[in-house]
């Protein structure tokens, strides 16, 4: 598991860079990315029409290595020994690229109980 699954700073395989985000620590980590997932996963291809199942795949799958690649480079900079799992920075660019593309729209988001709140709003929060 260790192997394909995880990332560090210190070796990782290229395999890893992808698989990673396929991992999870915990049921409930696994279940926040998943509902954050699927809430602007339909965001992004449903109402607005701004990508197909193929475009979205592409993207997420791009993002995961990306976000590997980036905390690799974290890792090394900040001389971190940790393994890194999860596909928080993926879901993190679906978020994001929901965000930007709906900026001048109120969006309900389930996971916040239905309160409605400019899109736009979700990028500063993001990069604090």
């Amino acid at each position: 598991m260790n192997k394909y699954f995880t990332i560090n700073a210190r070796q990782f395989s290229k395999a890893s860079l992808l698989l990673s985000a396929f991992s999870h620590k915990s049921l409930p980590h696994l279940c926040i990315d998943m509902l954050v997932l699927y809430v602007s996963g339909r965001g992004v291809m449903q109402p607005y029409g701004e990508m197909g199942l193929v475009e979205f795949t592409a993207m997420y799958l791009i993002s995961c290595v990306v976000s590997s690649l980036t905390s690799i480079d974290f890792g090394r900079r900040l001389r971190l020994r940790r393994d890194v799992i999860g596909a928080s920075g993926a879901i993190l660019s679906v978020v994001g690229y929901f965000s930007l593309a709906n900026a001048a729209k109120k969006s309900p988001m389930i996971f916040l109980l239905n309160i409605q709140f400019d899109t736009i709003l979700v990028i500063p929060s993001i990069l604090n």
